[in-house]
């Protein structure tokens, strides 16, 4: 019986082994493709008596690229920029009958 028990520790080894390095293998590679570098800006647009301003034109641009990255409030006032690039951004807020916000 000790020569089953010594031959099934070396068989459940070498499994181990191979699990593990089969895991070692494959991790990095999923990591690899699910890693981003970017960023998102939010936030809501009101008026001075906290009314929101729907429809205002909402543009960051990258200060050190020049890029910008615009969009629009929805009815709630909301705007959403996501996934910018990871870096310093103007926020510049246009709206009809309203004082341009930098």
């Amino acid at each position: 019986m000790k020569d089953h028990t010594a031959l099934w520790g070396q068989v459940s080894k070498r499994l181990t082994l191979l699990t593990l390095l089969a895991a070692t293998l494959f991790v990095p590679a999923r990591r690899l493709d699910g890693q981003e570098v970017t960023a998102g800006i939010t936030g809501q647009v009101t008026d001075p008596s906290g009314a929101a301003v729907p429809g205002a034109n909402v543009t960051a641009t990258d200060t050190l690229r020049g890029t910008p990255w615009p969009t629009q409030t929805n009815a709630e006032g909301f705007y959403n920029l996501p996934r910018l690039p990871v870096g310093t951004y103007d926020l510049k807020v246009e709206a009809q009958g309203f004082q341009t916000y930098v």
